[in-house]
């Protein structure tokens, strides 16, 4: 709708990775997301357009993986498009987008010990911290539980998307805490 030479205004108020006006260094791809479910199917045709899409912009504006990313990412407490039915495994599976990947066990260790003499200690403060480091808004989690259990559900809704109702608290923090550590342990921010 708005040619990428252009300033577009998709992602709204929005943060990521320390940056709080993501319209004006991103692109926004518009997939007709319907928040009460009436049209959230991701047809082959609509997937493998959005693929080609992906490869050519990701190519010539040299986007990495870490950056193609939902509005639930970006704004989580205003979107939750593109929905937990998102094929981001898909994605994953063409090289078009991050998904946390196994980090190794003396190394997630070494993170925990890092926390406990910081003595941050509760589970919510560390997710919290490490959700701030992958590059989420955690701003208004730290004041209102309503708020932290909506990042929660959004975060699921992009990588745990079997869990996608704010549940299984231990599953969504081990996976953040492994997104957290291959991030401390690479250059993958950029």
């Amino acid at each position: 709708l708005v040619s990428e030479k252009n300033r577009a205004w998709h992602a709204g108020i929005s943060y990521w990775n320390l940056e709080n006006d993501i319209n004006s260094n991103s692109i926004g791809i518009e997939l007709d997301y319907s928040p009460n479910y009436q049209n959230n199917i991701f047809s082959k045709k609509l997937v493998s357009s959005l693929i080609a899409l992906l490869k050519n912009l990701k190519k010539k504006y040299k986007i990495s993986n870490y950056n193609i990313l939902a509005h639930s990412d970006v704004s989580p407490y205003r979107k939750v498009d593109p929905g937990s039915k998102f094929p981001w495994n898909t994605l994953y599976k063409n090289d078009l987008a991050f998904s946390p990947e196994k980090a190794k066990k003396n190394k997630i260790k070494s993170i925990r010990i890092w926390f406990k003499k910081r003595n941050i200690s509760s589970k919510k403060n560390i997710i919290l911290f490490m959700l701030a480091y992958i590059g989420y808004d955690t701003s208004l989690s730290n004041q209102k539980n309503f708020f932290y259990n909506y990042l929660l559900k959004n975060y699921q809704s992009h990588y745990l998307q079997n869990l996608k109702n704010g549940k299984n608290l231990q599953k969504t923090y081990d996976l953040i805490e492994k997104h957290f550590c291959i991030l401390v342990l690479t250059n993958l921010k950029k």
